[in-house]
């Protein structure tokens, strides 16, 4: 799959080596090479850049990345399989206050690139292939937990219970309905940054 997207006229001038925006990032593991193991599809480029995005009376909010990470699994007869892949979609926010956290505009990025970019003006490519995995993730520190907690190590489950213990507003975003994609579920999870990408 990742030959189509790399042939594909729109997609290839949305494809970046990293996930990153004003200093938030999801960082790609350093075992994963560029090309060959992830694709970086910066999906809020199709949408802001002049491409003749239709069915929006406004240019829709959507997520800043899509990551895709191939995996290498062993079927029957031990045979690798390639065409197997994980998905992560990914939105990035620098704010350092709970209120630029807008909870509607997270939401629509989200069913935008769901919807939309994956469902509809890039089905061909994106249903023609196996799904390991799909998540969404949301990265960003809008109440300022790594400044709060400086020099301790925050684990992703010490964060879950920080949200918890303190009634966080990223909280809601655990709320929300799961979203779908083909046959898989993700809720928008919340992490700090830099969020690590990995091999499958």
């Amino acid at each position: 799959m990742f030959s189509e997207i790399i042939k594909n006229n729109i997609l290839n001038t949305l494809l970046v080596e990293r996930c990153e925006e004003n200093s938030i990032e999801a960082e790609i593991c350093s075992n994963l090479t560029y090309k060959d193991d992830y694709l970086v599809i910066k999906v809020d480029n199709y949408y802001n850049r002049g491409f003749k995005v239709t069915g929006f009376k406004k240019t829709p909010a959507s997520v800043d990345c899509l990551i895709l990470v191939k995996c290498n699994e062993k079927g029957k007869r031990k045979k690798i399989r390639s065409n197997i892949y994980d998905m992560h979609l990914i939105e990035l926010k620098n704010i350092k206050n709970k209120q630029y956290f807008k909870l509607e505009n997270i939401q629509e990025k989200f069913n935008t690139t769901i919807e939309d970019f994956l469902n509809i003006k890039f089905k061909d490519i994106f249903n023609n292939f196996q799904l390991r995995s799909f998540n969404c993730y949301f990265i960003s520190d809008p109440h300022n937990i790594k400044r709060r907690y400086k020099g301790k190590n925050i684990t992703q489950n010490k964060y879950n219970q920080i949200i918890k213990l303190e009634g966080l507003k990223v909280k809601s975003l655990l709320l929300i309905k799961p979203l779908k994609y083909r046959n898989k579920f993700s809720t928008i999870k919340p992490r700090l940054p830099n969020l690590e990408i990995n091999a499958c």
